[in-house]
């Protein structure tokens, strides 16, 4: 199997009610989430999060995979890992990409936490990608798998300009343009997420913000009406971007998420 060291951190709290795990999306790293981590100590929870690889701290080529399956597998081995410790996660959320990653190990029944958030979940096709792109991805894919093709626009993650800011400087962000064989990767994944979606049954919590230009935010609204869940919650924010726990009302936003899990910690 092509494993990989992957960095991981952990957030805890004495007397813990529960343990959260979070997934970052594509190019970032799990360090910008100490605020969200914060956030959910404040309610009782544990927090523990790693670097996909390729990301952050993690080793691996920037960005690249062979497969999803690559992600997926990652984040079994934090999973299997914090079992090892004795530590069940009980939540997870997952951002972007990572929410493509979790509806997948849902669907295919890999973990079997309480409940789980998505946030702005990679789902569907980004409408602003060219569609000759798409076309050639599979040719591409075979020919020139490491060729870097479209790249994430640092202007679009968040209305907030100080969060673009950061983001642009952070040397641990992935600045290059998406490999030819991950885009693919995704296309594929996405595909057959959406078809298995019905799969999904645990309480879950899904936002995203309409302005959201880096993901398609349909992506989210498909998700909601499609998993079988009864316990399910659609959260959109009007006008915002990519990141809606990095937004000018993140308070807001990491309010809802932690009144959420504070109804499911029973």
């Amino acid at each position: 199997m092509n494993r990989k060291a992957l960095f991981d951190t952990q957030w805890t709290v004495d007397h813990a009610k529960a343990n959260c795990l979070i997934i970052h999306g594509y190019g970032e790293h799990i360090q910008r989430y100490h605020h969200v981590a914060a956030a959910f100590n404040k309610i009782g929870l544990n927090v523990y999060g790693f670097d996909l690889r390729g990301h952050g701290k993690s080793e691996g080529s920037q960005g690249y995979i062979d497969g999803f399956e690559d992600y997926i597998s990652d984040t079994m081995t934090m999973i299997t890992s914090l079992q090892n410790q004795d530590v069940q996660i009980d939540f997870i959320l997952a951002h972007s990409m990572g929410g493509l990653i979790l509806s997948s190990l849902l669907i295919n029944n890999s973990i079997n936490p309480k409940a789980v958030i998505f946030s702005s979940p990679m789902l569907m096709p980004d409408e602003g990608v060219p569609k000759i792109l798409i076309s050639l991805s599979s040719l591409l894919s075979k020919i020139l798998p490491t060729l870097r093709t479209i790249k994430v626009d640092a202007t679009k993650i968040a209305t907030d300009q100080e969060t673009v800011i950061k983001y642009q400087k952070d040397p641990l962000i992935l600045h290059k343009g998406l490999p030819a064989r991950t885009g693919k990767s995704f296309l594929d994944q996405m595909e057959w997420a959406r078809s298995q979606l019905s799969k999904i049954s645990l309480p879950f919590l899904v936002i995203t913000g309409t302005a959201d230009e880096v993901v398609n935010p349909a992506g989210a609204k498909y998700l909601y009406d499609h998993a079988s869940s009864k316990d399910k919650e659609y959260l959109a924010f009007e006008g915002m971007y990519h990141e809606l726990m990095n937004e000018t009302n993140r308070d807001e936003v990491l309010k809802k998420i932690t009144n959420w899990l504070e109804k499911h910690l029973a």
